[in-house]
Order: structure tokens, then sequence, then C-alpha cells
């Protein structure tokens, strides 16, 4: 995501604060979860015009191709020292995953893991 677009995008993240407060009232979200989700639907906001939903047609195999792109890239910021565009990448991987999670979910006929079955498997919670 290039720069101008990231703060185009940053923009309209106060405009949709509401949106999101209205979508997840009565469930508890943390700020950061609701921070960052906003920033991810910003960036897939900021290439509706020229992609639209066109992944929602490809496949979770395709999709896994371009989160492993997305890591590369995230990677290569966070080697080269520069955060920002590491804090843009790591929106880019976490919509790939949001994408590939979704393909999964409508290949295996929308039979997908809820927030029961994550916690009873242990789903990594990141802090370990």
């Amino acid at each position: 995501m290039k720069t101008a677009d990231y703060h185009a995008a940053c923009a309209e993240l106060g405009k949709s604060m509401k949106r999101v407060d209205e979508l997840v009232e009565g469930y508890r979200v943390r700020i950061e979860v609701r921070e960052f989700a906003e920033l991810m639907e910003s960036a897939l906001a900021a290439n509706d015009a020229k992609k639209g939903d066109s992944w929602k047609a490809m496949s979770s195999d395709h999709l896994l191709e371009r989160l492993e792109g997305e890591v590369v890239e995230l990677l290569n910021a966070q080697d080269s020292d520069d955060r920002r565009s590491a804090a843009f990448e790591a929106i880019d991987v976490a919509n790939f995953a949001m994408m590939f999670y979704h393909a999964c979910h409508r290949e295996l006929g929308h039979e997908i893991c809820s927030s029961a079955a994550v916690a009873e498997i242990g789903g990594d919670d990141g802090t370990g």
C-alpha cells in the first residue's frame, strides 16, 4: 500500500468508527482489535474501485500464495528497519489472512471454527 493511500484510508478511519461501534455493540471487542480492523477495512476500501471483492472468487490456495508474498514484504520492511512500512504491511498480511480464512470457510461449506472451537483447540493468541 502506498503511503498516500494509507493516509487517505486513515482519514476515513474517524468517519467509520461510529459504524464499527454500531456493528460491535453488545460484543466485547478490544480497542486494539477494533482499531486494527478499521485500518484493515480502510485498506480494502482504498482498493475497491480497481479490485472490489474479486478476492471472494479466489481459491484458498491462491490466497495463501498471496498471503505468503505479503509476509515476505512485511519481513523485508522489518529487515530494513522501516517500522512505518512494516506496520502498513502488517495490515496487508491481516487482510490476506482474513481472505484466506473466508475462502476456507466457503470451501468447507461454511463449516468453520466458532470462537468456542478456537478456544478449545488452543488457538495461538500471539503471546508466545
